[in-house]
């Protein structure tokens, strides 16, 4: 019995013929032999998704150096959010025991803090990510399975149980979202309706891993984080163990893989243990991308490539840049390394934070 779970589309059975003519027999061995080379595996025990690209290289190459916007000593921000005139910072040390930030970018100053730390109501203890939807900003916590509303518009903060460990949230409307269960599932995504608490849809099958693969290793190899489009109707997804960016429809759920020219073979660290296969990172575990961030025009994603026992392996100098046909436009090479990534909706400034000064940085396009 095969081991390989396969999600390959059978290709119909031709059953022996009894044939008088020689033409006629060519043309069955032909058709035979075709089918035989579209159906040939592919070596991998894993495939992501079968519709795929690798691309040989970026359209141009860029070095930029950061520029200091401001000292933040103290916290570690991990998304910055623009609104109007300010930035939110989100920092998940809880600065001031606080999450989010207000920065007032001409007066140049922090204003105010939102969603405090703790395990009360409105409060978080280990809040995993952040975003606005209409006039609400949002924070997920991770250990609380909760999401914490702030309607900035009246100053009132809400929230709502989530009862499903996710890999992010995404906000398609008010009450729908599209994330990623951590353990329990074999799919890629879930539609979820946080008014009732229930999954809607999942969809997005991984197109081939072993067959007795349990579900909590194979998230854990395929670890990833994705951000919807702007307008709601395309998500991509950057994976942290290969260096591919998959771009996802979320109106006939049709997707596509694309695979940079960083070759990254991590396939070695599933082992077998204790009669079941897990994900055993090993000192040669090549870190791929650590962080997403999309606009209207743009994916934006940070690439490592560096193996795990190599010191700051998870800060990446490298900047991969395509547009939402999946095309390769251009790679940013960084004068230090990040760890995240937030880019304006007008694709002319990249923000992130530079652990080791605690300065909010910048580089402009």
């Amino acid at each position: 019995m095969s081991f390989l779970r396969t999600k390959r589309v059978n290709h119909e059975n031709i059953r022996p013929l009894l044939i008088k003519t020689t033409r006629t027999k060519f043309l069955i061995i032909s058709v035979c032999l075709f089918q035989l080379a579209c159906s040939k595996k592919d070596d991998s025990l894993f495939i992501i998704n079968v519709n795929k690209e690798n691309i040989a290289s970026f359209q141009s190459l860029e070095d930029k150096e950061f520029q200091s916007l401001f000292e933040f000593s103290g916290g570690n921000v991990t998304r910055i959010l623009e609104i109007d005139s300010y930035l939110l910072l989100f920092d998940v040390k809880g600065l001031k025991n606080q999450f989010l930030h207000l920065y007032d970018l001409d007066k140049k100053e922090i204003l105010a803090g939102i969603f405090n730390k703790g395990n009360g109501p409105f409060e978080s203890i280990s809040p995993y990510s952040i975003g606005i939807i209409d006039s609400k900003i949002w924070l997920q916590d991770f250990t609380m399975l909760k999401i914490v509303f702030f309607d900035f518009r009246d100053s009132v903060y809400s929230e709502k149980k989530v009862p499903f460990d996710l890999y992010g949230v995404n906000f398609l409307t008010e009450n729908k979202i599209l994330s990623s269960i951590m353990n329990n599932s074999e799919f890629k995504f879930q539609f979820i309706d946080i008014e009732q608490n229930i999954i809607t849809k999942e969809f997005g099958e991984f197109y081939k891993y072993p067959d007795y693969l349990e579900q909590s290793t194979l998230q854990s190899y395929f670890q990833r984080k994705s951000m919807v489009r702007p307008d709601k109707k395309t998500v991509a997804t950057a994976y942290r163990w290969h260096n591919a960016i998959e771009i996802t429809d979320l109106n006939d759920l049709s997707s596509k893989i694309i695979y940079s020219p960083d070759r990254v073979q991590n396939e070695n660290d599933i082992i077998e243990y204790d009669g079941k296969l897990i994900f055993d990172r090993s000192g040669t575990t090549k870190k791929c991308y650590n962080d997403i961030f999309v606009t209207d025009n743009f994916i934006y994603a940070i690439f490592s490539g560096l193996e795990d026992d190599t010191p700051n392996s998870g800060f990446c100098k490298i900047i991969h840049i395509y547009d939402w046909e999946g095309n390769p436009i251009k790679q940013i090479n960084l004068d230090r390394g990040i760890m995240s990534i937030s880019v304006t909706s007008d694709d002319s400034r990249i923000y992130s934070f530079d652990i080791d000064t605690g300065e909010v940085i910048y580089i402009d396009l």
